[in-house]
């Protein structure tokens, strides 16, 4: 019988598995390109989804998000999940060289650099957004300016949450059913999955809402605004379409008489087959 396999062996082993599926660039979204950056050495690890490089730039992993850590903030408690997901990151990439790629915007209001990053190691690389989000430590998190590789995370995850790995064994990360809109708005604030059959699609004052109930004053809703409808019409899709259709949107919970979640670009809807 051969040897037991550690953990840190185990996820080296599935970044190479990533790194056949997806190397070399383009990263695979239609015509989306990243456009390759700079090598670097990762010496810090600052939670699972950011890093600080050699020369002192910090980059902040595009298309995931990983459970928050305090980080210094006040009266801020870790989110589920939070320590095994840097430690599964520092394992990962800690004291490697790493490439950076991009695929839109390039740095946040932060100052951090937005990038997909890459382990360089001797004839292949491996990408770590989709080594985080298959090892079920970060779940995938877009922007509509920022949209490359994105429906590739979003097969990994989904892949990740069938198996219940990493933080889809917990409650806290649950997908939220759209017809408890009760659950849902207790949720207010945080980041979630809701999913749920589209029972109807209503317009007022330039703004889409796409219900999941009778009841527009409790039930909830996905909200896209006049510009954020012209993208979707590029992308053939109109709300219409999605009436009766059970979908899964992600996003971050808001509570105005009923909970509410708003989409700015297609890829935080998807069909439940």
């Amino acid at each position: 019988m051969g040897r037991p396999v550690g953990s840190a062996e185990r996820l080296g082993q599935a970044a190479r598995g990533l790194a056949a599926r997806i190397w070399p660039w383009p990263c695979a979204d239609g015509p989306a390109r990243l456009k390759p950056g700079g090598i670097d050495e990762v010496v810090r690890v600052i939670d699972g989804d950011t890093v600080e490089l050699s020369d002192s730039t910090m980059v902040r992993m595009v298309g995931i998000q990983a459970p928050k850590l305090p980080l210094g903030r006040p009266g801020f408690k870790a989110w589920p999940h939070a320590q095994e997901a840097l430690e599964a990151l520092e394992r990962a990439c800690l004291g490697r060289q790493v490439r950076m790629g991009f695929g839109g915007r390039r740095v946040d209001f932060n100052g951090r650099r937005l990038a997909h990053l890459f382990v360089e190691e001797a004839e292949e690389s491996a990408w770590l957004q989709g080594l985080m989000v298959e090892q079920g430590h970060a779940r995938v998190y877009s922007f509509d300016d920022n949209r490359s590789c994105v429906r590739l995370l979003l097969e990994t995850e989904a892949a990740a949450r069938r198996a219940g790995r990493g933080l889809w064994s917990l409650e806290a990360y649950r997908v939220l059913d759209a017809a408890n809109p009760r659950q849902i708005a207790a949720r207010r604030g945080e980041y979630h999955l809701v999913e749920g059959k589209v029972h109807g699609i209503k317009q007022a004052k330039r703004r889409v809402f796409i219900d999941f109930g009778t009841d527009w004053r409790h039930d909830f809703s996905a909200v896209l605004t006049a510009s954020t409808l012209r993208r979707f019409v590029w992308e053939q899709f109109t709300p219409e379409k999605l009436v009766g259709v059970r979908i899964r949107v992600r996003g971050w919970i808001g509570l105005k008489s009923g909970p509410y979640m708003d989409v700015t670009h297609p890829e935080q809807i998807e069909r439940v087959a």
